[in-house]
């Protein structure tokens, strides 16, 4: 799921649906790009050493689980 491969607020900001949240999530990146350069960094860290089939398979585990969700 999204939440296990996001760290909030370390390689990236976890919002929920509504405008408000992803509103806010996009102004403090907007305001702190020394924020945006840290999680960028700590994403690249954090996919080092996985595979596209590693990649390939979780993405395909977390859309999954978003569309049993919605239905």
């Amino acid at each position: 799921s999204i939440p296990d491969l996001i760290d909030h607020g370390d390689n990236g900001i976890l919002v929920g649906h509504s405008r408000d949240e992803i509103f806010n999530a996009l102004e403090t990146v907007h305001e702190s790009p020394e924020l945006l350069n840290q999680m960028s960094t700590s994403a690249r860290e954090g996919s080092k050493g996985w595979s596209w089939q590693t990649v390939n398979e979780r993405v395909g585990k977390t859309y999954e689980a978003v569309v049993e969700n919605q239905i």
